[in-house]
């Protein structure tokens, strides 16, 4: 009996389809200098998937408040929410991003240009 159902489990896996395979294309590093707000940093691809890494900004070597975002969806805490050093503000991930999300950056202050930075592993969608 228990092998029966194994193998009506093991047929009926087959008939179940899955919205895609991710292959690995590129790393994609984004980075700049924020001297206006908001600005769009990055917009994934279409037929491809963003895995955001790591994320860091800093402005004269103290993390910078820069409130991230996706889809207009604001991350929180900030990238940056301290301003003392040697600390760099920083997205715990790892976040994922679909075909046609975008990266957004809002700087709390753009008389003071912020940097940032972005390791993100991109994949193909493979139907």
């Amino acid at each position: 009996m228990k092998n029966l159902l194994f193998l009506v489990f093991f047929f009926l896996m087959g008939t179940f389809n899955a919205q895609g395979n991710l292959q690995f294309n590129q790393v994609v590093t984004l980075t700049g200098t924020l001297t206006t707000s908001p600005v769009v940093v990055g917009t994934v691809p279409a037929g491809k998937v963003w895995k955001i890494e790591h994320s860091a900004s800093e402005r004269n070597g103290y993390a910078a408040i820069i409130s991230f975002v996706c889809n207009n969806v604001a991350s929180y805490p900030y990238l940056g929410s301290t301003g003392h050093p040697p600390t760099q503000g920083h997205v715990k991930g790892p976040i994922w991003l679909k075909s046609g999300d975008y990266i957004q950056l809002i700087n709390s202050s753009v008389s003071y240009p912020s940097h940032y930075f972005f390791s993100i592993v991109e994949f193909n969608v493979i139907p």
